[in-house]
């Protein structure tokens, strides 16, 4: 089984990039703080996580979240490998993101109004479409 749940902040805005055939690709980085005590001292240790969202998912999330935002996700994991200009081999593990939900209630604009975004539909995905 490969699949993970996550809730963190985005450490930047999404990047968006198309594939040749038209569909999005948003890549971002979440950062995630795992607190806990060692004896009575509090101690916290922060990971980042590498995801990619594909199609109308990496377009909703590109267009309702930024740097800063806390959003869950789920997804599998996914390792690409490739070889760099010197010939070694390399990878890197991304979470590809096949759902996310919003965390907080509200965005603010300039001047400390509240805007609010509505949840985008889910969206279905037929087999050749799938990234992996």
């Amino acid at each position: 089984m490969n699949h993970i749940a996550i809730i963190g902040n985005l450490t930047a805005d999404p990047e968006t990039r198309f594939t040749q055939s038209g569909k999005t690709i948003a890549s971002f980085s979440i950062a995630y703080n795992n607190v806990f005590y060692q004896g009575e001292e509090k101690k916290e240790v922060v990971s980042f996580f590498n995801c990619e969202a594909w199609g109308k998912i990496g377009e909703n999330i590109a267009k309702f979240f930024h740097k800063g935002d806390k959003i869950a996700i789920t997804g599998n994991l996914k390792q690409d490998r490739w070889e760099d200009q010197d010939g070694k081999s390399r990878s890197v593990v991304k979470i590809n993101v096949i759902g996310f939900d919003f965390m907080t209630s509200g965005k603010k604009k300039a001047g400390g109004e509240e805007a609010t975004a509505s949840a985008p539909d889910a969206d279905t995905y037929s087999d050749d479409e799938i990234p992996f």
